[in-house]
Order: structure tokens, then sequence, then C-alpha cells
């Protein structure tokens, strides 16, 4: 019985039609809950979403761990180093030699300079056949044209399409060494699209022997192998192992360390969140505390009148615990669902573009993560809730004599 009769104390307190300034606070306090758990979900979300779209295509279009020599040499007789990497480090899932080296392109409208990447179609590892938009990766490596396939931006960016022609302008032999460049015309068979400007935007593969044959490299040499761990648990300590038997000059480095600026930049987004967040719920927690002392100042009357009635204490505070925590339970509710409409749109249909070149995506990554709503909700409520109790002891403070008198 006392659960319900402050359930109804509450609703009247609530649903006065004569204190139009309370409903009015009502709802600018239920307003505040759910933009704060929108703000808090969606922060959260967005961070996650750059974290793991990042990650991933790091990983998808790169390697694990690139093994490549300090001084920038072709390393010679790569199947031999192939077939040790492979038998020697059981963690290991593919080794992929790869030939990369700056170029300058040249179509009919346009001149940019990009990466020419020479893979082996046959142990390529970077998935970047997956992320096809138009034409074929399949190189056909006997044919007298040479073929090549672009990203979407640089195509846009040269106006040229699957069939038409590019001259490419690249160095001979070392990278490293002032020589000489060749210059010959490439087929655009195929076009890709990642999504990540630092890879639609500059990289151009291309057959790796057709490639070694272009800078004049020696046969059966590439430049850098790309490895594909089963496991990336111990990602650092193979790296280290793997660095240790390949001896002198040659290095390896992680996917992590390829891409330390890009996570780095996340990791100094994330720094400012905590506080960022906390102040989003004081905010919302103050909605709640100020209309419930506006309740109390409101109805000062009326909880005397009802205190002289005999009405127990305890059911006076639970008619304001339920007061607050409807605002709070139904605003963090409604927050929710909110953010959660918003990152199934984004996810599905791109509502919020971003500029590919400062941001390294082309649109709002999100992750809808149950966990975080399940957080923000928890902690919206568990807020909701101690602001109620510290309004409530103020209003069972009142004298029910004073509260009589009090207009």
């Amino acid at each position: 019985m006392g659960i319900k009769l402050s359930a109804y104390i509450s609703k009247r307190f609530a649903n006065s039609s004569k204190r139009r300034f309370l409903s009015f606070a009502r709802i600018i306090a239920f307003l505040g809950v759910a933009l704060g758990t929108i703000a808090l979900i969606m922060s959260l979300s967005i961070l996650d979403g750059f974290e793991n779209e990042l990650k991933k295509s790091s990983i998808s279009f790169t390697s694990h761990i690139n093994v490549t020599k300090i001084n920038t040499k072709p390393i010679s007789d790569y199947p031999f180093y192939q077939s040790r990497l492979l038998k020697e480090f059981p963690q290991i899932e593919s080794v992929s030699p790869v030939i990369e080296r700056e170029a300058l392109i040249k179509s009919k409208f346009n001149v940019e300079g990009v990466l020419i990447k020479g893979i082996d179609h046959n142990a390529d590892i970077s998935g970047i056949t997956t992320k096809l938009y138009q034409g074929t990766f399949d190189f056909d490596t006997s044919a007298v044209k040479k073929q090549v396939v672009l990203g979407k931006a640089l195509a846009d960016k040269m106006t040229v399409k699957v069939g038409d022609d590019i001259a490419l302008y690249v160095l001979k032999g070392s990278a490293s060494e002032i020589s000489d460049y060749n210059v010959s015309k490439f087929e655009v068979i195929g076009i890709y699209q990642t999504g990540m400007m630092q890879y639609d935007d500059v990289l151009i593969y291309m057959p790796l022997n057709k490639l070694a044959a272009f800078i004049k490299y020696p046969d059966n040499s590439c430049l850098k192998f790309e490895i594909k761990l089963k496991n990336l648990d111990n990602i650092n300590k193979i790296s280290s192992k793997i660095m240790d038997k390949m001896g002198f000059p040659y290095y390896t480095m992680t996917y992590y360390e390829l891409h330390s600026s890009i996570f780095s930049w996340i990791e100094l987004q994330k720094e400012p969140i905590p506080l960022v967040l906390g102040l989003i719920s004081m905010v919302a927690v103050l909605n709640i505390i100020t209309t419930l002392l506006i309740t109390v100042v409101e109805k000062t009357h009326s909880i005397g009148i009802l205190r002289t009635l005999g009405i127990k204490r305890r059911d006076l505070l639970f008619s304001f615990i339920h007061q607050g925590m409807m605002i709070g339970i139904s605003g963090a509710f409604v927050g929710a669902a909110l953010a959660l409409i918003f990152c199934y749109l984004q996810q599905n249909y791109g509502l919020i573009s971003l500029d590919g070149e400062i941001y390294f995506l082309n649109k709002l990554p999100v992750t809808i993560n149950y966990i975080h709503y399940l957080v923000v909700i928890s902690g919206s409520i568990i807020l909701s809730f101690i602001s109620t109790i510290l309004t409530a002891w103020i209003a069972l403070k009142i004298s029910p004599i004073k509260a009589i008198k009090f207009i």
C-alpha cells in the first residue's frame, strides 16, 4: 500500500495543472537526461568506431608485420626467405613479397605523386581485392600492355576510368639512388575503394614481376615482406624474434608501429573524454535536483498537509524518489533509443560524411556496443537516484506546521 500511495502522491505532484512552471522544469530535466545520455553514448560509439575502423583497415590492407632492410636495398632470392619464415615460425599464416616505389602518374588532365605497390597475386595478404569498385584485379602478366589498378579517389582526381591509359614515371634502380627515370604507359583495368583516403588517393597496384622489370630490379627480388599472423596476441614478441632471426640489416615493424600516428591521434581524442562526460553527467543530475527542489518549494504547503494527515516520512520519501527516478529512467532510455537509431542509420546509410584527407575515413564511423548502453543507462539511473535522495532529505526536514503556513 505504501508504494502505491507514494506513486499516487508523486503523480499528483507532477501533474498539477495549476503549476505550469513545474511541468516545464520536468520537461527540461527529462531533456537534460536524454541529451546527456545521447552525448555519452555517441561519444563512446564514435571513438570506438574510429579505433575499430582504423585498426581493421590498417590490418586488412597492409600487414601485421613488415620485414625490410635498413638501407632499402632489394631483398634478393625472396622465395628462399619466404619459405624460411613460414617454416621457422608456425605463428605465421602467410608471407607476401612486395615492392613499393614512389612515382608520378600522368593522365590527359592531371599529374599526381603516387605510391606503386607490386604484389604477388597468389600470395597477397592485403585483402584489397575484396574492395574492388569497378573492373577486375586479375592481371594478365603475359599481356604486352602493362596493367594497373587505381583507388577511386585517385581515379576521380585523374579523371580516368576502367580501360583508360595513364603514364607512370619512376626512378631506375634503388629508390635511395639518384638515377635516370623510366616512363611507360599502363592500362587501368580496375578501380578499388576502401573508404580510407591514405589508400584510395595514393596506392596503385600492379603485378610484382611487372614492377620489378619496370624499375630494373633483379629477378626474384622484392623490397619487403608483408607477414600475416594467425593470432595477434603476441605480435610484438613474434616481431622481435623474426628480426633476431633475420639479423642485420633486416628489421621489422608491426602494424601498430606503421600507423602509430593514427593510433596516437585516437588516444589523444580519448584523454579529455572522462572530463567531458563527467560534466555532461553533472548537468543532467543538476537538472533533476533543480526540478525536485522546485517541486519541494511549489508543494511545501501540500507536503505540510500530507504530514499533518499522517503520511509517513517513508511514503513521502518514496514519492520524491519515484518522481526523480521516472525522469531519470525515461530520459536515459529515450536518449539511448535515439542514440541507437542514429548509430544504426549512420552504419547503414552514412548520414554524416567526413573529409577523408583529414580524418582518414569518408564517413563518420560508429560502433554499436551494448555494453556502452548498459553502462550509460545504469550510470544515469544511479545518478538520478542519488539526486532524488538529496532533495527528498530536504523535503523531510520541513516542519509540518511551518509548511502549512507557507504560501
